[in-house]
């Protein structure tokens, strides 16, 4: 056999052996794909934030219509709000992945309601609003800055 035979042979040789240990990697694959799936749930929800931001910024410069606004906002918070339910899931499916079977992890839980749904997204909202230091003014709802006294979009004063 000459030398090309042999490069040949175990080349074949090694494409085997990667094919055969495929199966091994794919669970720290798994692992990482959810991961890369979390990341980017998590990245297009805060460019979806931002957006809705923008889009509140543009409508105090006058630059958008008020119909316009309140049609591309719906539509951005629906957005949101099924990626804030993905993340859940995801962040749920991890956590129970992690976590060792017990008795009371094999006794089945109450199926979740849209009530349930609805909860956990607002009690995450609020915590995500909780570390940032937005204030709301009371009488519109806009988000003012914790320093303000004075609405700009209402003119209200604020309470400090």
């Amino acid at each position: 056999m000459d030398v090309g035979s042999i490069l040949v042979l175990l080349s074949i040789m090694l494409l085997v052996a990667v094919f055969v240990s495929q199966p091994f990697f794919d669970q720290e694959a798994d692992v990482l794909e959810g991961e890369r799936e979390l990341s980017r749930l998590k990245a297009e929800r805060e460019r979806l934030y931002k957006r809705i931001e923008e889009l509140d910024f543009d409508y105090e410069l006058g630059k958008i219509a008020p119909n316009d606004l309140q049609r591309a906002r719906q539509t951005l918070i629906k957005k949101a709000a099924l990626i804030v339910k993905k993340i859940d899931e995801l962040e749920e499916k991890q956590q129970i992945d992690r976590r060792p079977l017990s008795g009371e992890a094999i006794q089945k839980s109450p199926p979740r309601t849209e009530v349930d749904e609805i909860e956990t997204l607002i009690a995450s909202r609020r915590r995500e609003l909780g570390s940032k230091k937005h204030k709301f003014c009371p009488h519109c709802g806009h988000v003012v800055g914790s320093s303000d006294q004075y609405c700009v979009q209402c003119g209200e004063r604020l309470a400090s």
